[in-house]
């Protein structure tokens, strides 16, 4: 994805800030919800065209859930994944090996959001950002689980 953003206007930033959002739709058996174990890969962010001196660009990437951020005890709470990188000018490689110690667990629509993004963006131009990854994942729940064997009736 080629990202510059639109102006940033929050406190205490500058330059140009955007996002954008991939789903990934599993499909588990009935009964069952994903969850991701570990994620692996690289994050590439490449500046599109001359970047002037003394300019920069952040970018990031992010697997999330598609729960609301935050909560009571947390904000941006749906995040079970964050890297990020920075450029002035010459292309730069994140690796990603990440195994999630605990959450991990999708909501019940079974989709992570992988999110890309810029931000602090004062060069003017956009900036390639790539993520490519692998995730290992487990169905839990009722459908994974070895059916109870029924009883054999008695013999006489």
């Amino acid at each position: 994805m080629d990202l510059q953003g639109d102006p940033d206007t929050r406190p205490g930033t500058w330059g140009d800030a955007g996002a954008v959002y991939n789903r990934i739709t599993f499909s588990p058996p009935a009964g069952c919800r994903v969850r991701i174990l570990r994620a692996m890969g690289d994050f590439l962010t490449c500046p599109r065209g001359i970047v002037p001196r003394g300019k920069f660009a952040g970018a990031l990437w992010g697997l999330q859930t598609t729960a609301p951020d935050g909560s009571a005890y947390a904000d941006l709470a749906n995040t079970m994944l964050y890297v990020q990188n920075a450029t002035s000018g010459e292309p730069a490689r994140a690796p990603i090996d990440f195994t999630v110690k605990a959450g991990g667990l999708l909501q019940l629509d079974n989709v992570p959001v992988s999110k890309m993004a810029v931000w602090l963006n004062d060069r003017g131009l956009q900036l390639h950002v790539e993520a490519s990854f692998v995730v290992v994942y487990r169905f839990e729940g009722d459908a994974v689980s070895p059916p109870t064997p029924t009883p054999s009736p008695p013999t006489q």
